[in-house]
């Protein structure tokens, strides 16, 4: 398992607020645990591959605007997790799932 940097448990206990619940998926294909993260709400799961969810490789800069002109900003674990926040409440309670 993974470590819960403080930035993943705001997360989560977010989400739990409003009823998404957390876990690891535990099911086992072709004797190897599939690695990914679910979030949960009723009937509904959204489950995001742990090695993106933990932030394994990807993205460290992004480009930011500002007033005058467009520039590159570290793309920190608070922001991070913040977009991830966003884009899990918009799964689970935009257009599609209302």
């Amino acid at each position: 398992m993974k470590k819960l940097t403080p930035h993943i448990k705001n997360l989560i206990s977010e989400l739990e607020k409003v009823g998404i619940t957390f876990r690891f998926d535990d099911e086992i294909t072709k004797s190897k645990r599939l690695e990914n993260i679910i979030f949960e709400k009723g009937d509904i799961q959204y489950k995001i591959y742990e090695g993106y969810f933990f932030r394994e490789f990807g993205q460290c800069v992004y480009f930011k605007k500002g007033k005058d002109a467009i520039f590159l900003t570290d793309y920190t674990d608070e922001i991070f997790y913040a977009d991830e926040k966003m884009r899990i409440l918009k799964y689970f309670f935009g257009p599609l799932n209302k």
